[in-house]
């Protein structure tokens, strides 16, 4: 955004400058003549477009190499002010309970009160929020439809989930999901994303010697797992409010029923490929080799099925903190040079190897084949070796099967971006003393109520 300041001081330089040429006019008015003259055949450089960027939060690893691209046929000019670096840069007291993010966040404020406003801002969700339901930020849909990459070359279910009234605010280059799978003889294939009553019938019939988690040493995994989405969904971000009188007691109840009794952490791993648990939590990080390993190390190339978190709304999949969530101003005179510059997160080049770095799933559909179908030769991709014999030699890869099971899912899964993960962690804080036995569930979700809503409309 071009602030009023920066057009006030162009339009003072240029009466300054017009004063001075007639100033000498009068004076030396041949002089003036001869150095036009001579200037005839000299070109005319173009001046740069000038983007304005504020950044709020770490920067990826392709960050500096996107911004050179952009710039080296001169006719842009990238303004970055990195305000995660300039509020590290106050801490001088090494102050750990300093807010990196909030004072970042209160830099920009100030900075654009005072005038000083950018064009595209670039932060975490929860900075980005409040701006969203305040209209700062442009609709992308036009500026994708009239640039070069269009809205069809997008996967439409991650532009359906950042969609706000019809409208895109805002989006991301990579999407980072958290999500279950549990195999498909189990739970069948109708189970995605499994509703909590789903989830309690099947869980009924668990053999004894069979865990709901892989991974429950301790008594706060099987809680963590069954709220995670839950609490999504008794919280209405577009309202600022709350109701965690309903689904979420239900669920409690089904924890208080099936939960361990004591940590263990000793024997905290009960493997899924000895049918010894039934759920194992994927992040789903990208197309890669992490992913891919985990999958097979954990169900050995078994048929799976992703099951999710619990929820009533048919989305069992989390989308994780979302660091580097971009929004063009409205205000900006600049939209589509700006766009021009995202657009160089979104070619195929960038999005596979955003996605083999585990930056997150690939938002454009040509990448999502591309990243399919990587070299086995790099380590990092899907297609490279994931075990090895005693000798050394490769044993086995992913299959085509788990390969195309993937695929779907990252085609069809609803993802919902727009959650401020400061909720979840106050969830946690108040139901904490509820698994230890020491308050009343009932207790605990009236304070849980209080403290959200007090939250949400302190930051909304």
């Amino acid at each position: 955004m071009k602030n009023n300041f920066r057009k006030i001081t162009a339009l003072t330089l240029a009466v300054l400058t017009l004063g001075a040429f007639t100033s000498c006019g009068e004076e030396h008015p041949e002089e003036i003549q001869d150095s036009q003259e001579s200037r005839t055949d000299e070109p005319e450089q173009a001046e740069k477009t000038a983007i304005d960027i504020a950044y709020l939060t770490y920067t990826t690893s392709h960050w500096d190499g996107l911004v050179k691209s952009f710039t080296k046929d001169g006719q842009y000019e990238v303004n970055v002010t990195y305000y995660w670096d300039e509020a590290a840069n106050q801490n001088t007291a090494d102050d750990v309970n300093f807010d990196l993010e909030a004072e970042a966040a209160k830099m920009l404020h100030l900075d654009m009160i005072s005038g000083k406003a950018p064009d595209i801002i670039i932060a975490a969700t929860d900075v980005m929020l409040p701006l969203i339901r305040q209209d700062y930020f442009t609709d992308l849909y036009p500026l994708m439809d009239a640039g070069e990459v269009t809205r069809d070359k997008f996967l439409p279910n991650f532009l359906a989930g950042f969609e706000v009234d019809g409208k895109l605010p805002v989006f991301w280059a990579g999407v980072c999901l958290r999500t279950a799978a549990a195999k498909t003889e189990f739970v069948g294939k109708e189970l995605e994303h499994w509703t909590l009553d789903e989830m309690k019938s099947v869980c009924a019939e668990l053999p004894e010697d069979m865990r709901i988690l892989q991974n429950q040493g301790t008594v706060y995994e099987l809680p963590d797992y069954v709220n995670k989405q839950l609490i999504r969904e008794c919280v209405d971000m577009e309202n600022a409010s709350c109701d965690f009188h309903g689904i979420f007691l239900d669920a409690a109840d089904f924890i208080s029923e099936n939960n361990i009794t004591e940590n263990n952490k000793m024997d905290a791993s009960y493997e899924i490929n000895e049918n010894r648990a039934l759920i194992s939590t994927v992040d789903i990080n990208g197309i890669n080799q992490s992913m891919t390993w985990q999958l097979y190390e954990d169900f050995d190339g078994a048929d799976i099925t992703f099951v999710g978190y619990p929820s009533s709304d048919g989305c069992g999949a989390v989308v994780s903190d979302m660091q580097q969530m971009f929004g063009i101003l409205d205000n900006s005179d600049c939209k589509e040079a700006a766009w021009k510059f995202l657009c160089g997160m979104f070619t195929e080049s960038y999005q596979v190897k955003n996605t083999v770095d585990m930056q997150g799933i690939p938002v454009i559909e040509s990448a999502v084949d591309a990243a399919m179908n990587y070299t086995e030769w790099n380590s990092s991709s899907i297609n490279s070796v994931i075990k090895w014999d005693e000798n050394g030699e490769p044993v086995t890869r992913i299959d085509e099967k788990t390969k195309q099971t993937i695929e779907e899912y990252i085609r069809s899964v609803e993802i919902q971006p727009y959650f401020d993960p400061e909720l979840e962690y106050i969830v946690k804080e108040e139901i904490s003393g509820t698994i230890l036995g020491e308050k009343a569930i009932e207790d605990a979700v009236d304070i849980i109520e209080n403290r959200i809503t007090l939250y949400l409309n302190e930051h909304l």
